[in-house]
């Protein structure tokens, strides 16, 4: 039996030391372990899955959708890139939409909302 097939992926999100623990004991982790390790991404109490996703597709949804787009575009392709040249992807995904007039439209009514804040 090979362990490679499942550590390529693996270690990938939860690192290689972690990656190793898992394929090497086979143990079995508890929701809140997993979440910890970065082997899932988000724990919902019982019965508030539905609501939760919806509620950050809600959130999505307002946000800049080349945006969106580009980010889970270039998510998987860094993944197959050296860390050089995956750093000059994310730092040009950055400048390139940091600067979109959705994005300061966000950052002045976040701004507005602190200020508005503060006066109470």
């Amino acid at each position: 039996l090979s362990l490679t097939p499942i550590m390529d992926p693996l270690w990938r999100i939860i690192g290689l030391g972690r990656a190793k623990e898992v394929a090497l004991t086979g143990r079995i982790y508890d929701a809140a372990e997993a979440e910890r390790m970065g082997y899932v991404s988000k724990v919902f109490a019982e019965g508030e899955l539905l609501s939760s996703v919806a509620q950050i597709a809600k959130d999505m949804a307002g946000y800049d959708r080349a945006a969106l787009a580009e980010t889970k575009r270039l998510s998987n392709v860094v993944l197959n890139q050296d860390l050089d040249t995956s750093m000059r992807t994310q730092e040009w995904l950055f400048r390139t939409y940091i600067g979109s007039a959705d994005n300061h439209q966000r950052i002045d009514a976040l701004q507005a909302q602190l200020a508005s804040a503060r006066k109470k």
